[in-house]
């Protein structure tokens, strides 16, 4: 009984392995087969992700470009009229009284420079607008793509330019504001001309500055296409190589579910019946053959 045993204790083991095995080579497929398909939808969103990344900095320096260029060209024109005004005050404190006809021209000058400010200060504005978004969107292109360092000069040249702007402002802001009614119209005119001529000091330089953040971000627009070219490229060979690799492991586990179907089957037969004892075989007799002579049957008496 001990020897039959064992070969039963056998089959039930190799028949619970093979069905544990089939299960694990079933699930192994479907997962291995669902990280794939995940892989390449991955890749699908990567790629479009860093599409329309791309694809919004490059709208972003291509509406940054245009105010850039006109704030270069309202810099040079409102040094020019600031020089005027700066002019014509000097002739105003250089004059004795009464100077009506030179505080006219001096109070037209500063009407213009005002307005051609306050044009500047817009269009200004506009500018630091859409370099912020610009700066915000390569800063995402930074956070989604590791190992990727975009140059921040448009960053430093903005810092600069907002603390040049800052000081033309404060003293543009006194110049128009001054006021030329008063009894010490020379002394008024004097200071007028010296914070202008501070003005358009700070304004030397900032129409270069413009035009070197517009140049900055050319070259970016530039530098950032070939970055998105080879991260896509990166994106679908890591994409190739994990679909590759979840489809071999989806091989291992078939040739697992394989072995163990077999091995499931082998073991998976009835089991043979306990030997009986042999039934015992009839003697042979003569009596009982088949050619043995009978006695004749007696007829009627």
């Amino acid at each position: 009984m001990t020897g039959d045993a064992r070969p039963r204790n056998h089959r039930r083991r190799d028949r619970a392995l093979g069905g544990a095995g089939q299960v694990a080579g079933v699930i192994g497929i479907v997962v291995c087969v669902l990280l794939a398909v995940g892989v390449l939808l991955g890749r699908g969103w990567a790629v479009d992700t860093t599409d329309g990344l791309s694809q919004r900095v490059d709208q972003g320096i291509g509406r940054a470009v245009p105010p850039l260029t006109t704030a270069s060209a309202l810099v040079g024109d409102v040094s020019g009229r600031i020089g005027d005004v700066a002019a014509a005050a000097d002739g105003v404190a250089a004059l004795p009284a009464p100077r009506s006809e030179q505080l006219q021209d001096l109070q037209a000058k500063l009407q213009a420079l005002a307005d051609r400010y306050l044009e500047l200060r817009a269009t200004y504005a506009d500018v630091r607008e859409q370099v912020a978004s610009v700066i915000a969107r390569i800063q995402a292109v930074d956070a989604l793509l590791p190992g990727v360092d975009l140059p921040s000069g448009p960053v430093d040249r903005l810092r600069d330019l907002d603390a040049r702007i800052q000081q033309v402002d404060a003293a543009i802001t006194d110049v128009i504001g001054a006021d030329l009614l008063g009894s010490t119209v020379d002394q008024t005119a004097a200071r007028i001309a010296a914070r202008a001529r501070e003005a358009q000091a700070n304004l030397d330089g900032v129409s270069d500055r413009l035009a070197a953040v517009a140049s900055d971000l050319q070259a970016l627009q530039a530098d950032l296409a070939n970055i998105t070219s080879t991260a896509k490229t990166a994106i679908t060979l890591g994409a190739v190589a994990l679909v590759i690799l979840f489809l071999y492991l989806a091989l291992l586990h078939w040739i697992l579910f394989r072995v163990s179907r077999r091995l499931w089957l082998a073991s998976g037969g009835p089991a043979p019946a306990p030997s009986a004892p042999a039934m015992p075989t009839p003697p042979d007799d003569a009596s009982t053959s088949d050619d043995a002579p009978t006695e004749p049957v007696p007829g009627p008496a």
